[in-house]
C-alpha cells in the first residue's frame, strides 16, 4: 500500500534478457556497444537440476601426472602464498573443521591443512571483477587481492590450460572454471586415519575438479541416487578394500561407522524423500588422477589414510569463477 522505492539490480558483466508482448525473447550482452538480439528456442531444453549428474573420473592422465608433483613442490616452496585464517604463533593459518556427525561418543579426526584461494587473474580482469565467491563454509565474496594468482605459477597455468583443452564439456565452461582452492597438508595428523566432513558446496559450484598434487593417495566419497547411471569404479573400490583390510580393527570399524553416518547425513542434506534411495561411490585420488563432479548436488567427503612424515596430501580444487563487480 506504499511505495518502497524498489529498483532492479544488475550484476556487472551479465547478459540481459527480455520478452515482448508476442512472446519473443531477446538478449543483450554486457557493454555499451552491444545491441538487442532475437533469441530462437532450442530444439530441446536442458534443465540444470533435472539432468543426470555429471561425474567424470580419470584414473591416470599421463601428461598431468608429469606436472602435478612439481606444481605441488612449487606451491610449497613459494613462501609467498596468501593463506586463509589467522596468522599467529599457535594457529599459523591451520584450519579446523566441525564434526557434523552426532554419533554419541564417536569422533572422526579431521585432517590438518592450510588453505589458499586462487584466481586466474586474466579472467577476472577480462570480466572486470573486483571480488569473487570462493569455496568455504558461510563465506562472503572476497576481494581479488585476497586471492593468489594462478598466472604467477608456470605449472599452474599449464595444468589449467591442459584441463581446459582436454576435459571440459564445452567451450562455455572454459572461462567460468577459472578459480581454485589449494589444500596444503600440515601433517599434524599423519599417524591416524582422518576424515574431511561430508558437505554440499555452494549453489554456484556446478563443477569441481579434484587434482591431487602429492604422492599420498586418499579417497573421495560421493552420494548419488541409486537409479543413476554411475557404477562404482572397480579399481578404486579394490584399492579401498585392500587398504581397509590392512587396518587395525578399531580403525576399520571407524571407517565403517563414518560411511554409515555419511549415508544417513546424505539422505538429509540432499533432501531425498524416504522412498528414494541413495548409494555412495568411492574414488581413489592419486597423482595424475582427476575427479570432476557437481559439488552443489552431491554430498561428498574424504577419507585420508595414515601416512609417513614427508608425504603430504596436497590437493588443488578447480572451481567456477563467480564474481561480483
Amino acid at each position: 500500500m506504499r511505495s518502497l522505492n524498489c529498483r532492479d539490480w544488475f550484476r556487472k558483466g551479465s547478459t540481459l534478457f527480455d520478452c515482448n508482448a508476442n512472446g519473443e525473447f531477446f538478449c543483450r550482452h554486457y557493454g555499451r556497444d552491444t545491441m538487442w538480439e532475437k533469441m530462437f528456442p532450442p530444439q530441446q531444453y536442458e534443465f540444470a537440476y533435472l539432468t543426470s549428474l555429471l561425474i567424470m573420473y580419470i584414473p591416470l592422465d599421463s601428461e598431468l601426472s608429469y606436472h602435478v608433483l612439481d606444481f605441488g613442490k612449487e606451491l610449497r616452496a613459494s613462501g609467498k602464498l596468501r593463506f586463509k585464517g589467522r596468522q599467529s604463533r599457535t594457529s599459523h593459518h591451520n584450519l579446523t573443521f566441525t564434526n557434523n556427525y552426532n554419533t554419541g561418543k564417536e569422533t572422526f579426526p579431521h585432517p590438518s591443512m592450510q588453505v589458499a584461494d586462487f584466481i586466474v587473474a586474466t579472467q577476472t580482469k577480462r570480466w572486470k571483477l573486483k571480488s569473487i565467491f570462493v569455496l568455504g563454509d558461510a563465506e562472503h565474496a572476497v576481494t581479488r587481492d585476497q586471492c593468489n594468482n594462478l598466472d604467477d605459477f608456470r605449472l599452474g597455468r599449464h595444468i589449467h590450460k591442459h584441463l581446459q583443452s582436454k576435459h571440459f564439456r564445452n567451450n562455455e565452461l572454459s572461462h567460468t572454471i577459472a578459480a581454485g582452492r589449494y589444500h596444503m597438508d600440515s601433517e599434524s595428523s599423519n599417524d591416524e586415519v582422518t576424515f574431511f566432513p561430508g558437505h554440499i558446496d555452494k549453489p554456484f559450484v556446478h563443477t569441481v575438479w579434484f587434482v591431487p598434487l602429492a604422492t599420498t593417495p586418499f579417497f573421495t566419497v560421493l552420494s548419488v541416487p541409486s537409479c543413476s547411471e554411475y557404477s562404482q569404479d572397480p579399481e578404486s573400490i579394490k584399492y579401498f578394500e585392500e587398504w581397509k583390510l590392512r587396518l587395525h580393527t578399531q580403525d576399520s570399524k571407524k571407517v565403517d561407522d563414518f560411511l554409515k553416518e555419511f549415508d544417513s547425513q546424505a539422505q538429509k542434506q540432499m533432501k531425498v524423500p524416504g522412498h528414494h534411495q541413495l548409494k555412495h561411490l568411492i574414488y581413489l585420488n592419486k597423482c595424475g588422477s582427476v575427479l570432476s563432479f557437481p559439488a552443489n548436488q552431491c554430498y561428498h567427503a574424504s577419507i585420508i589414510p595414515k601416512k609417513p612424515k614427508g608425504f603430504p596430501r596436497d590437493l588443488f580444487i578447480f572451481h567456477p569463477l563467480d564474481g561480483l563487480s
